[in-house]
């Protein structure tokens, strides 16, 4: 008999790796450590080289967006799409966040050098896997690499995440009331108004949870209201059925004579 989904299995880390000069660099792709914004980057990237990719939905294009300066002269408005002065600043930020993206899944904490008695900072005499990257020079080949390696792994441990999440609580049967045990301790959880996973402890606001925490409200609060649904709907057939048998006509007896 198979073992039933629960949410324990919502814990799941892979390790990979990748060659860096003659450092092989190890990869913890950890869903605890993910966002929505680093789903967001691995799907956009790993997307269209998927069997079903995900139709992007088109936007209409609007010249306004493009628009980068407005001038006020007296009564006139003038807007201009001159670039941006500080348009190469803009990118390298926007480069730099991709890289602390990349950097977050770079193993430094488990001793995996020297046959397991050093870290990979330990062994390459760094301060931060960031800055010991830069100064030894990271070209754009490898970024490239880094980036597409990070984000197949990180999309493809949030596909597994969510197929969980999806067994764990029963998300295939919309016209169930049934309860499990991951239903009810999740229940006692966010019933407390508490997160549920470890990472979250200290988060007030719902943008800043976890992807994993995130989905799981989401997916919770929909299971919740298929079995409210299902509820209703039984609620409704009993009372039709009353009704409808208060509407026959009742049988009356014979009478008999002797």
């Amino acid at each position: 008999m198979a073992s039933e989904t629960s949410l324990s299995d919502l814990n799941i880390v892979y390790h990979s790796q990748i060659l860096f000069d003659n450092v092989m660099l190890p990869l913890r792709i950890d869903i605890a450590d993910i966002t929505e914004i680093d789903y967001i980057l691995a799907f956009s990237l790993t997307n269209p080289y998927k069997i079903k990719a995900v139709e992007q939905q088109l936007k209409e294009y609007n010249e306004l967006e493009d628009i980068k300066t407005i001038y006020l002269t007296g009564d006139e408005m003038q807007m201009s799409y001159e670039q941006l002065q500080h348009q190469y600043e803009l990118d390298v930020i926007e480069e730099d966040k991709k890289l602390d993206y990349c950097m977050k899944f770079i193993n430094t904490t488990d001793k995996l050098f020297n046959g397991g008695t050093e870290t990979m900072l330990e062994y390459v005499g760094g301060s931060s896997v960031k800055s010991w990257l830069l100064s030894q020079g990271i070209n754009d080949l490898f970024f490239s690499n880094l980036y597409t390696t990070v984000s197949y792994w990180v999309d493809l441990i949030t596909t597994e995440y969510t197929s969980n999440v999806k067994v764990a609580l029963l998300l295939d049967n919309k016209d169930g009331v049934e309860m499990n045990y991951s239903l009810s301790r999740l229940k006692s959880c966010y019933d407390s108004n508490l997160h549920y996973f470890y990472e979250n402890k200290d988060i007030r606001t719902f943008d800043s949870l976890s992807y994993r925490e995130q989905h799981l409200k989401q997916s919770y609060a929909t299971k919740m209201n298929y079995i409210d649904i299902a509820i209703n709907k039984d609620a409704k057939k009993q009372i039709d059925d009353k009704r409808n048998d208060n509407a026959k006509p009742k049988k009356r007896g014979t009478s008999r004579s002797f």
